[in-house]
């Protein structure tokens, strides 16, 4: 699970490529309905509608409703940066000493959680969060400080943690979010094979035509639209 999430962002930008080329695909679907028989001006116009509703159903924000703080969604993407900012301080601060970077990082959820949480994995972030809020006694924050680290970084992510735990409903939207990213993982790449297979044919019978071949060329019209 902690690869297709590192990819999540590249799931975004895979989907409205899809789309673009999906469009593409009806505009041409009257010269394209005579290289295949499945390719109805019905199947195209099926095609376009399928992938609207999976940007609508996963990609669109919606908010959850319920005793949510204010501007919740910022909130994850907040502590994932406070959570980054601590890491890289600490492996300055303590370049020297590799044994306590090892004790921190272990013993704070660090070495468990954090990869797939700053990865976009929203349960391996709450369970950071919950070790994180743990373990962090007073005496411990003191040795993490005590080369230049301000006291107030540690204390934000604790702060964050507690709004997290502390209310069932951000509980739950964290569990919501990551069963929406699961099911949005599916139906992208359900939609990207069907895409590809019509980028392969459609590039192939555009052969002699550049502009329309590019059109078809998934790739480049991901990557453009990553410029």
């Amino acid at each position: 699970m902690s690869e297709s999430k590192a990819n999540q962002c590249a799931s975004t930008a895979t989907i409205y490529a899809c789309q673009k080329v999906a469009r593409t695909f009806n505009e041409n679907i009257f010269e394209l309905s005579h290289v295949r028989k499945e390719w109805t001006r019905e199947y195209a116009l099926e095609l376009t509608s399928k992938i609207e509703h999976t940007i609508q159903k996963h990609f669109e924000q919606k908010k959850l409703k319920g005793n949510l703080p204010e501007n919740w969604e910022e909130v994850p993407m907040t502590v994932v940066r406070d959570l980054s900012l601590l890491r890289a301080e600490i492996k300055v601060d303590f370049k020297g000493n590799k044994a306590f970077q090892k004790r921190v990082f272990n013993e704070l959820g660090y070495s468990e959680f954090y990869s797939e949480a700053r990865n976009g994995d929203y349960m391996s972030l709450f369970y950071l969060l919950c070790t994180f809020r743990q373990k962090l006694t007073e005496e411990f924050l003191t040795e993490i400080t005590g080369n230049g680290i301000g006291r107030e970084l540690p204390l934000r992510i604790v702060e964050a943690a507690n709004k997290i735990i502390q209310n069932e409903d951000c509980i739950e939207w964290f569990k919501r979010r990551e069963l929406v990213n699961n099911l949005a993982e599916k139906d992208v790449a359900d939609i990207h094979d069907e895409i590809k297979n019509i980028c392969r044919i459609a590039s192939s019978y555009y052969l002699l035509e550049p502009a329309k071949k590019e059109k078809f060329c998934f790739y480049k019209v991901l990557r453009n639209m990553k410029n």
